[in-house]
């Protein structure tokens, strides 16, 4: 099976069939900024601790790639919930629209013997 397909399928309802930059930065959640904010922190503390000669730059370097990182994620994470890749009941809720139930359609898988199909 191709994994990829797997991973790619939207699982629950969509909020926004094409969300725009502004839709998104709106959705991020608080706690997710909360979290970047603590990991720019350690960043710069890691990067200060280990950047021996040049303390100062590591700090910033550390901090800048940790922060650049952390926003980079929640966006993704933002529009993967906008589009309904991964679980957005608060999203829903927001925007006043109303959870339906998705259905997968499986393709069964005959059972049969296979000298049987094709009698």
């Amino acid at each position: 099976m191709n994994r990829g397909s797997e991973l790619n399928r939207i699982r629950y309802q969509p909020v926004l069939d094409n969300p725009t930059d502004w839709d998104i930065i709106k959705n991020i959640r608080p706690g997710a900024l909360l979290l970047t904010l603590a990991w720019t922190a350690a960043g710069g503390v890691a990067g200060y601790a280990y950047g021996k000669p040049f303390r100062h730059v590591g700090m910033w370097a550390g901090a800048g790639a940790c922060l650049v990182g952390g926003l980079m994620s929640n966006f993704v994470r933002s529009q993967a919930r906008l589009l309904g890749y991964i679980q957005n009941d608060k999203e829903l809720e927001k925007y006043g629209i109303q959870k339906k139930q998705l259905v997968e359609v499986i393709r069964k898988r005959d059972i049969r013997p296979r000298e049987e199909l094709f009698k």
